[in-house]
């Protein structure tokens, strides 16, 4: 078998061959860590992680992919939560097992750096998002506002020209010469 490491460098080289010489588009899926921090050092790549299901459904510890992207964000591969799905299920005793193996992976100091650059690339992009959708709600907010002032305008200015009818209709009852009219 293949060393990982290095058959993500070898996947990296021809990734960025395939693109220095054909300038083709490529979408490439991948567990590996050395491939989803490509993004971060190189601009001719950009990466995204499968979205999960706000919630864990009720017969399940971990949530369900959405199959939706995130852009420009690293995710995890979520390999114990797919596992905890396979039909048949894999025993108990061999998921806790795993669990316990992740916890006590040493973290590679540039993929920690990558998933920071990844995290802040995220919060900077909630915060635009929040920040847009605030002055869309003043915006709106505004428009609310002067709509009100304009229909209570046009009602006022209804009932003015309501009450001058009245007192016209009033007037012409009372004129002595309305089977003149």
């Amino acid at each position: 078998g293949t060393d990982p490491e290095a058959g993500s460098a070898l996947a990296r080289a021809t990734l960025e061959e395939i693109l220095r010489i054909s300038k083709a588009r490529i979408v490439a899926t991948t567990h590996s860590p050395q491939l989803k921090t490509m993004s971060m050092d190189n601009n001719l790549f950009s990466c995204a992680a499968v979205l999960l299901e706000r919630e864990a459904k009720v017969d399940s510890a971990f949530k369900s992919p959405t199959f939706r992207l995130q852009y420009d964000i690293i995710g995890d591969s979520y390999a114990l939560g797919a596992a905890s799905r396979c039909i048949p299920s894999l025993p108990a005793n061999v998921l806790d097992r795993v669990a316990e193996l992740m916890t006590g992976e040493k973290d590679n100091g540039d993929t920690f750096r990558a998933m920071m650059t990844s995290l802040e690339r995220e919060k900077d992009a909630a915060e635009i998002a929040t920040r847009q959708a605030e002055i869309a709600n003043d915006e709106m907010l505004q428009c609310r506002n002067a709509l009100v002032s304009l229909s209570q305008a046009h009602e006022a200015q209804l009932s003015r020209i309501e009450n001058r009818l009245n007192s016209i209709f009033a007037d012409l009852k009372k004129d002595e010469t309305r089977s003149a009219y």
